[in-house]
């Protein structure tokens, strides 16, 4: 872009106004702090590309930096009308062995309607094997496990380029899994995320995001039923990091059951 460096100390500039320092921690709070960062763009007009910069992943394009922030917060309305493109790829490192996959809405909603309160959703969940059951048949979550604790991409079916897949190897394919989708997102975490299950934080998760510490991450997927497909992968390229799952949702009017076979012991889900 002509004229970025002015333009980058015009930012500065903006920024330093609105009381943000760049040589020290910021005093107040993270949506304060976002506040400012979006009073101080609102009437920068330029526009330009957002991506990821490790791994090139395009977010959105022909936006302006006060909607690149917003993409980057989670808070993606704004810029699908300015025809920003839908989170498809999702990247997660594993502090735990094994992944979740779950809209927090619906959990959420599972546990207060079986008036459910602890914060150990694992624990309880092996140890209840009636409602561990249940809130696998009916979409809520996905657990899959053991599985090296590493770094992963998670994208949906559709994402990178035929490039992206040279030389890859598939390494496993299960399918009919239930899925629900109640507020337009799915969650893509380690096992933390039920060991120490925060309410506040994941049923906020567009808006806390930010705060994750690389253990959990997003796609945006439509409301509704779905019939999952994980296929695992090795050897991937960008924008993907090497090992990776592809998550296939099939939209259907009514959640398919789990087939008989899909136990942590019978389905293998490692990819290394």
């Amino acid at each position: 872009m002509d004229g970025s460096d002015v333009l980058h100390k015009d930012f500065h500039g903006a920024i330093k106004k609105e009381g943000v320092p760049f040589n020290k921690k910021f005093s107040g709070t993270p949506e304060e702090l976002v506040g400012k960062l979006n009073k101080a763009y609102e009437k920068v007009p330029q526009k330009g590309t957002l991506k990821i910069p490790r791994t090139v992943e395009v977010l959105a394009k022909n936006v302006t930096i006060g909607e690149a922030l917003n993409k980057s917060m989670g808070k993606g309305a704004n810029l699908k009308a300015a025809g920003g493109s839908m989170k498809n790829i999702a990247r997660v490192e594993l502090y735990e062995p094994g992944i979740i996959i779950f809209d927090p809405v619906a959990l959420d909603d599972f546990l207060t309607s079986r008036g459910i309160e602890s914060h150990d959703l694992f624990d309880f969940f092996i140890n209840d094997e009636e409602v561990g059951r249940h809130v696998v048949e009916e979409g809520v979550i996905f657990p899959f496990y053991q599985i090296p604790e590493m770094e992963y991409s998670l994208f949906l079916t559709g994402a990178g380029q035929a490039l992206s897949f040279n030389g890859s190897v598939e390494t496993f394919c299960y399918s009919g899994i239930p899925l629900k989708v109640v507020s337009d997102m799915i969650v893509v975490a380690d096992l933390n995320a039920l060991m120490d299950w925060d309410k506040e934080f994941f049923t906020n998760y567009r808006a806390k995001c930010a705060e994750s510490l690389g253990d959990n991450d997003y796609l945006d997927v439509q409301s509704g039923f779905y019939s999952l497909s994980i296929k695992g992968y090795k050897n991937l390229r960008s924008p993907f990091l090497v090992h990776g799952y592809e998550l296939d949702l099939s939209p259907v009017e009514i959640l398919p059951l789990l087939p008989v076979a899909a136990t942590v012991d019978d389905w293998d889900f490692s990819i290394v």
